[in-house]
């Protein structure tokens, strides 16, 4: 229902976020596209109930999918607030997701920093692309690889401890990168509190 993508993914953005399908697939015409916030993913869920005649059902997904993320945001404390990070959506070239994306507004809720903001205009979308230099001269504090899977590029804490000049970053030097589970990080919906709960569990072992 709610998917990122980088921008170099192009127009099958926007359609496959709103379906949980790879960009490329075949979309149908129906689908709305996909929710920038988390009240507007809570509307869509609603939306699409109401849609199929299951109003009732969406309503109490919606209410207990908010009641769960406010749980475990409130569970993981504040001590991680004003942290920068880094959200890879890619290596080669390095793509990032801004605040302004829908993965920006989850992190906003632990009060982390995007040090791709920064570099973020109109034209990229909320994805822009950064190169090495930049993302080194950030020092991001934290890590979180989108692109950890063997079909995503298969990058892991190791290899991005091993790329030029990165060991000054850090979260290379204190071992604060994350890898995400594909299939949490890539088809929220229903299951975005699992993507919450999964960043609540790598915050919890990050060095504040």
């Amino acid at each position: 229902m709610v998917q990122e993508h980088s921008q170099h993914h192009h127009a099958t953005t926007q359609d496959s976020a709103a379906t949980g399908q790879r960009p490329g697939t075949a979309v149908p015409r129906s689908q709305p596209p996909a929710a920038a916030t988390l009240a507007g993913a809570y509307q869509q869920i609603e939306q699409i109930g109401q849609a199929t005649g299951h109003h009732n059902q969406a309503t109490e997904v919606a209410k207990n999918m908010q009641q769960e993320i406010g749980d475990t945001v409130k569970a993981a404390g504040s001590k991680y607030r004003g942290m920068t990070y880094y959200w890879e959506l890619s290596n080669d070239p390095y793509y990032s997701a801004t605040s302004a994306t829908f993965i920006g507004h989850i992190l906003d809720l632990f009060g982390l920093k995007n040090i791709a903001d920064a570099a973020g205009k109109p034209a990229d979308g909320g994805y822009p692309e950064l190169s090495q230099e930049y993302i080194v001269t950030a020092k991001p504090q934290l890590i979180f690889l989108a692109d950890n899977q063997a079909a995503d590029g298969g990058q892991t804490a190791a290899i991005v401890a091993k790329r030029p000049a990165w060991a000054g970053i850090p979260a290379v030097a204190g071992h604060d990168i994350f890898g995400l589970d594909d299939d949490v990080a890539s088809r929220w919906g229903p299951r975005l509190p699992s993507l919450v709960n999964a960043l609540a569990n790598a915050l919890a072992v990050a060095k504040p």
